[in-house]
């Protein structure tokens, strides 16, 4: 996901990013590399009290030191590979506001070099005697964190306060990646099986809440406060965050979709849980219908969080940041609350492998936010309405997603409203919707903790709905303009029923989408004339199909 807001509520210039800066080495998910790192040990002292003034800055510095482990496993190189190499090289990523201080594998302690935002490691004759062994790579490092400017579109540590002026504090990096503040590999392709996080800070009356299982805290004897947590399944490492505030928690009993007893959890600021937890009612019912129509929630091993923050929110694994200050819209939820946990799903659990596909995440936690209007008013116009209500939000300046080899690409909105649009006019194209949900259900089942790309999502549905679909995914996710119906009047008869004449423009032979008229069900093409018989004003009937279908029409001798 990039950053998880609806961007018609601020400057297009804050809506995009370049996806070239979150992932460095951006590729494909087969995209081979001599290691992956299987499990990360992060342990990082914050120093809450310590926001001091760097020279040349009219602001203050958040100073970390820290250490990561990292828990590598070779990809499969073998001698002869290694032998035709003239180095053996380990590369991760660090951004250069980063010092690496030493460096050691295995104990080890090893040369590198540092530039700009990557470090290589020469293991030459480390890995001539351990061919593909595993090994630990260590690195100690500090650094003093520019606060963020405007997050969680510019991002990085939030520093805030209270509104008794007490530190309130976050971190939030999917734009500039984890390597902004830690040392990792920074590839969304390879996230780890698992992640430990340990975090040092004053004792000042905060508290720090983090991803995964968290362990109580533990007064150190220097009187800092240690707080431990593990995140026992693959993560995305943009969404490993830390929360640090007075905050007072609370939980919500919730009973899965297998039976099981679970709770939510909620970390506010001291003063508001009363309302909070009235409020948040809201979340179970959320739950329940995700979990009813997609699937089972990916992580309660970690459990689900939700935490109050001073930025609109991010969809941080388990531990869901929160900014919205209990504010429901017009159709009766809250957009924060609903966006980001709709991520748990589209964007944790099933993840894009390269920034260009970040469109599968936004497309389908917006879309998201309309499907739970329907299953919880199934009888209602809510979903249609909220659906029209996005589609006046989409540019149709570029491409939703971008050819492999694709660099130094601008995102815009539409990989929120135009991917989430297409998802809604495909689901309207099949005879019958409950064919569209199972079909999504198993999706989310088979990509379930892994990553995909473009190729592998429009392999995968044309299977399950019909190789025709695949010019329906081409024009959508390849080409800027929308398809035009047009629809030539012939005559009315004495009843009052219209004879149409259709064909469709801007699109490719090959795109092949069924339409619902009410009256009944036809496949337009681009080639030949299509006649169809409608009754009714054909005013109602071009925007009913315009409701359903991410398509403009035209009418011609009306």
């Amino acid at each position: 996901m990039i950053i998880a807001f609806h961007p018609a509520d601020c400057s297009p210039a804050l809506c995009a990013f370049n996806a070239n800066m979150h992932d460095r080495r951006s590729g494909d998910c087969s995209a081979g590399m001599a290691y992956r790192v299987q499990y990360y040990d992060l342990y990082m002292a914050l120093d809450t009290l310590a926001l001091i003034h760097q020279p040349g800055l009219n602001k203050a510095v958040f100073p970390i030191s820290g250490r990561v482990d990292m828990h590598l496993a070779t990809t499969g190189m073998n001698q002869a590979a290694i032998k035709q190499r003239p180095r053996s090289v380990l590369d991760f990523d660090a951004g250069p506001q980063l010092v690496i201080d030493s460096l050691f594998v295995d104990q080890q302690q090893m040369a590198f070099r540092h530039h700009k935002s990557r470090v290589q490691v020469d293991l030459e004759s480390y890995v001539r005697k351990n061919v593909n062994a595993p090994c630990i790579l260590t690195v100690f490092f500090h650094a003093r964190l520019i606060p963020a400017v405007k997050p969680p579109w510019e991002d990085g540590v939030v520093v805030s306060s209270d509104d008794r002026g007490r530190p309130w504090i976050g971190m939030t990096c999917q734009t500039s990646g984890a390597s902004a503040w830690w040392p990792c590999m920074d590839r969304l392709s390879t996230e780890p099986d698992s992640v430990r996080l340990t975090f040092d800070l004053p004792q000042n009356g905060t508290v720090l809440v983090t991803n995964g299982q968290q362990a109580p805290a533990e007064r150190l004897p220097d009187g800092r406060m240690r707080y431990r947590a593990l995140v026992s399944y693959p993560i995305n490492l943009y969404n490993i965050t830390f929360n640090i505030a007075h905050y007072e928690s609370f939980t919500l009993p919730y009973r899965d979709s297998e039976g099981k007893d679970q709770s939510l959890e909620f970390h506010m600021l001291e003063g508001g849980e009363e309302q909070a937890k009235a409020y948040f009612t809201e979340a179970q019912t959320m739950m329940e219908g995700f979990e009813q129509v997609f699937g089972p929630y990916a992580f309660w091993r970690d459990g689900y969080k939700l935490v109050e923050t001073p930025y609109w929110g991010m969809e941080h694994q388990s531990c869901v940041a929160y900014g919205n200050h209990l504010k429901r819209n017009k159709y009766g939820f809250d957009f924060i609350l609903v966006h980001e946990s709709a991520h748990e799903w589209w964007g944790n659990a099933v993840s894009a492998c390269r920034p260009h596909d970040l469109w599968i995440h936004e497309g389908l936690a917006t879309w998201s936010e309309s499907r739970l209007l329907e299953w919880r008013y199934p009888d209602s116009s809510l979903y249609i309405d909220y659906m029209v209500g996005l589609r006046d939000r989409i540019h149709n300046k570029q491409p939703v997603a971008a050819k492999k080899g694709t660099h130094k690409r601008q995102l815009d909105t539409d990989v929120y409203y135009k991917a989430a649009w297409m998802w809604h006019g495909i689901r309207h194209s099949m005879p019958s919707k409950s064919r569209f949900d199972e079909a999504l259900r198993q999706f989310y089942q088979q990509y379930t903790y892994k990553n995909l790309d473009t190729r592998a999502l429009t392999n995968f549905w044309c299977a399950q709905l019909g190789a025709s679909y695949a010019g329906i995914f081409d024009h959508y996710l390849y080409r800027k303009h929308l398809p035009v119906l047009v629809c030539d009047k012939i005559g009315i008869d004495s009843e009052g029923v219209y004879t149409l004449k259709t064909h469709l423009r801007r699109v490719s032979r090959s795109f092949q989408m069924g339409i619902d008229f009410g009256g009944g069900h036809f496949i337009p093409q681009s080639r030949k004339k299509t006649m169809v018989r409608v009754r009714g004003d054909l005013e109602n009937f071009s925007a009913n199909l315009q409701r359903k279908y991410l398509m403009d029409v035209q009418l011609k001798n009306h």
